[in-house]
């Protein structure tokens, strides 16, 4: 029982970091948004805004580098899913490197 146990808690973790991840994009697609809306309307994008998008990038990327690499993940996760993963390696990056360009020269173009 305990055996089985353990399965599911790591299963759990999985599946909850890998909710995150989801939730973390959603959440660069709307401060992208909000940050589209401020441009427009006062021609700069406040320090605040680009802090919490900062913040929510780097978490992002973090969580899946965990996903990726990080053993107690690694252990439990599949062929499938690690294929899953390395697909989508260059998406995270593309992003990561959207918000990075983006927060140096926050602009509408």
């Amino acid at each position: 029982i305990q055996y089985d146990l353990h399965l599911h808690e790591a299963d759990a973790k999985i599946i909850n970091l890998a909710g995150r991840q989801r939730m973390l994009s959603q959440r660069i697609a709307k401060r992208m948004l909000l940050s589209y809306y401020e441009l427009t309307e006062r021609d700069f994008l406040a320090q605040a805004s680009q802090d919490s998008l900062r913040k929510i990038v780097t978490q992002y990327e973090t969580t899946y580098w965990m996903l990726k690499y990080y053993p107690d993940y690694q252990d439990n996760s599949t062929d499938e899913s690690q294929a899953v993963l390395t697909a989508l390696e260059r998406p995270v990056a593309e992003t990561v490197q959207a918000c990075s360009d983006f927060l140096a020269t926050p602009s509408l173009e």
